[in-house]
């Protein structure tokens, strides 16, 4: 597989991202049988299987960060786009992998899925998935 061809489609993904907070642009693509099978970017577009997910970002540890989902718009996360763009698909889910790729002010930064993404992704049945970080990229194998 060829990791870099699919994190800099990723990318290039990330520049259709209107979400402007912090200039924080996500691009994702998903692949299966090492082609691209769907990809996403994040967005200020509400979706309503976003927010069903996002009350799993109200479960977490870190005690610096209140999340609500019902305060919150439910904007689509770029592995959100991925899974919603590819929900018809009748394929092997556990053989696809994900690639997050985030840059924020012309720089590579961490992309490890939040926790409502990683809820959807795990409920989907995908099993590899690649992020970008500051020195690089990260893999990860969701276990059931």
């Amino acid at each position: 597989m060829n990791v870099k061809k699919f994190f800099n489609l990723a990318k290039i993904a990330s520049k259709f991202s209107d979400y402007n907070k912090k200039n924080i642009h996500i691009g994702s693509v998903l692949v299966y049988k090492n082609k691209v099978i769907a990809n996403g970017f994040n967005t200020s577009k509400t979706n309503p299987i976003q927010y069903q997910y996002n009350k799993y970002r109200e479960i977490t540890n870190d005690s610096e960060r209140n999340y609500s989902a019902d305060s919150h718009l439910p904007c689509v996360h770029a592995e959100m786009m991925c899974l919603i763009n590819s929900k018809d698909m009748d394929i092997d889910w556990s053989k696809t992998s994900l690639f997050v790729y985030r840059e924020s002010c012309n720089k590579t930064r961490m992309c490890r899925p939040c926790p409502s993404c990683m809820q959807a992704l795990k409920d989907r049945g995908i099993k590899h998935i690649y992020y970008t970080s500051e020195r690089g990229y990260n893999y990860e194998r969701i276990n059931d």
